[in-house]
């Protein structure tokens, strides 16, 4: 099941349904065997002399099989979860990784032994689909077992003296290219249960098993699931750290709890429905009344610009975390350790702080550019003239995407004196406006900026999972010192264990095109207050995915701000 076994990263249950079954540990837990000595029969000495290099014995290569279980929900979904698993089966040499022992074999796949169907293919029927497939595995060199950051890990160097926002590649290049940890992610709806019903990875407009997707939050809320991972931020002078991601606990490495987290901006529920209570929290794409966005007024519900189908905004932080918690105690807001998630993701992937660089392809094999400007180029008076700064798109736009990053154009007319105007919305591992749009109210943070008699410094607590307060008290578990100075570009970061990325040092030589890319408002005025990331539509180059408002208290509202759902409870694959 899941957790029990995984193959270069991937989760095999959770991505292909595939389960080890009895005689798997008996296999793999099997001590290895040593390779024979070098000997000599000398005439003059009694038996023989034998010689092991090092004083120990060598350790030989061996074969070793698994007996494994494909498990589909039907034809068409066994179908496409068996020719992902044999495409993985051919890269050559994978690693293969047992958490329960925490043991990591590097093998090869030499023949398939056996392969028996237990439940008949039918495409299209709705039963369940199974099979057997027993795998002859070779293990080159068992002495090789050790997890290393230059093997199973790949990151980028940091040098906070270096203008340039492009940063250099290390570690494993080719789990670089691959960019590991980011496959680890799926996409699909999570029911009341916490059951994930997968959508096609290339395409969220079906599920995997090849119907279509259910959006309108009847099956559920739609959402992204990145499992845990791993990484490590490692400092190398006093200017330069090295960041490190992998989808394998390797020594020295931190767990990251991964997240789920709503594909699309917020929308609120104004009257009860799909089981839950009027004033829930939701990531659905549903354009009916009931589901209207905005400040939920019905005036253009007729027009483009109107509520309908876009997210809920004008409601406080406070107010936007109750209401998630009516969809139930294990939901929330986008928390401050996911804010984090997609940094580390983003820039371990692209090699580059600037997420707004042009989509690019593919160069050398790695991933460049970025992820475009996003919904973040309108003009603000023409956007005030619009619609007063409510939402300017509905979600779901970039549904088609699946988990691929990149953009969709929108046309909107009759956008003020901009007359029609052309936008486009991002994705970021099916996380739609990702940046810009509007900004999302984050939870598991907050700040108290100090008044001079106090210490004058900017402070920021950090909470346990799930854990929530509007104003600071003793529920936190960490807290560190940022910048205190006037709005600006960030120069660079706090960083530290956790790569904490509020700002240490903003301005002096940052901008738009160096440095850290995205921008620090900070009002400098004393007090609670809270934090505001990605920024909004009219933002320009100021937004991204390192934006930090921190500007708001917990009660404040604006049409620009929103929020997000998140979900922290046990994820389990969907029937």
């Amino acid at each position: 099941m899941t957790g029990e076994m995984f193959i270069n990263g991937y989760d095999v249950y959770q991505e292909f349904g595939v389960t080890p079954l009895r005689g798997t540990f008996d296999e793999v837990m099997k001590p290895v065997s040593n390779k024979s000595p070098i000997t000599a029969e000398l005439e003059n000495e009694h038996g023989e002399t034998i010689f092991f290099p090092n004083d120990a014995a060598l350790i030989q290569a061996r074969d070793f099989a698994i007996p494994l279980a494909i498990v589909a929900v039907n034809g068409n979904d066994f179908l496409d979860k068996k020719a992902r698993f044999e495409t993985l089966l051919r890269t050559g040499s994978f690693l293969i990784f047992f958490p329960q022992v925490n043991l990591s074999l590097t093998c090869y796949l030499k023949e398939v032994t056996q392969y028996s169907q237990l439940e008949p293919i039918k495409i299209n029927a709705t039963r369940r689909v199974s099979a057997i497939i027993n795998l002859q595995l070779r293990e080159p060199n068992p002495a090789d077992r050790t997890l290393t950051k230059e093997a199973h890990a790949y990151g980028v160097l940091i040098d906070s003296e270096q203008a340039n926002p492009d940063l250099t590649r290390i570690g494993n290049l080719d789990m670089a290219k691959a960019a590991s940890a980011n496959e680890l992610a799926v996409q699909g709806t999570l029911n009341g249960f916490g059951y994930l019903k997968r959508f096609q990875k290339a395409n969220g407009l079906y599920y995997a098993d090849g119907s279509a997707s259910v959006v309108d939050g009847s099956a559920g809320n739609v959402v992204t699931h990145m499992p845990p991972f791993y990484f490590l931020v490692e400092t190398v002078t006093e200017t330069t750290t090295k960041l490190w991601v992998s989808p394998y606990p390797v020594p020295g490495f931190a767990k990251h709890t991964g997240f789920t987290l709503g594909c699309f901006k917020a929308s609120v529920n104004n009257a009860a429905v799909f089981g839950k209570p009027v004033n829930s929290l939701w990531s659905v794409a549903n354009s009916t009344t009931t589901f209207r966005g905005g400040n939920n007024d019905a005036t253009n519900d007729a027009l483009e610009k109107g509520f309908l189908g876009k997210p809920r905004t004008v409601l406080s932080r406070t107010s936007f975390r109750a209401y998630s918690q009516n969809q139930g105690v294990d939901y929330g807001l986008i928390d401050y350790d996911t804010h984090l998630a997609l940094f580390m993701l983003f820039i371990t992937k692209y090699a580059t702080f600037h997420c707004q660089k042009a989509i690019s392809p593919k160069m050398n094999g790695y991933y460049a550019g970025g992820l475009g400007a996003g919904l973040t180029t309108v003009v603000a008076a023409d956007w005030n003239t619009y619609n007063t700064y409510y939402p300017i798109v509905k979600c779901g736009l970039t549904l088609g995407l699946g988990l691929t990053d990149g953009e969709v154009s929108k046309l909107i007319t009759g956008f003020g004196a901009s007359g029609d105007i052309t936008v486009k919305q991002n994705s970021f591992l099916g996380i739609e406006g990702v940046f810009g749009d509007i900004f999302e109210w984050v939870q598991g943070i907050n700040f108290i900026k100090q008044t001079v008699e106090q210490g004058g410094k900017n402070i920021a607590y950090v909470y346990p999972t799930n854990v929530y307060e509007d104003v600071v008290s003793n529920k936190y578990i960490r807290q560190f010192e940022f910048a205190t100075a006037a709005s600006n570009y960030i120069r660079n970061m706090v960083l530290g264990s956790y790569f904490d990325t509020m700002p240490k040092v903003v301005g002096n030589g940052a901008s738009s095109s160096t440095f850290v890319p995205d921008y620090y408002y900070n009002d400098q005025i004393t007090g609670n207050r809270v934090l505001a990331r990605s920024g909004n539509a009219a933002d320009g180059s100021y937004a991204g995915l390192a934006y930090a408002n921190t500007a708001c208290t917990a009660a404040n509202t604006f049409a620009f701000y929103g929020s997000r759902l998140g979900y922290y409870g046990r994820v389990r694959p969907g029937l």
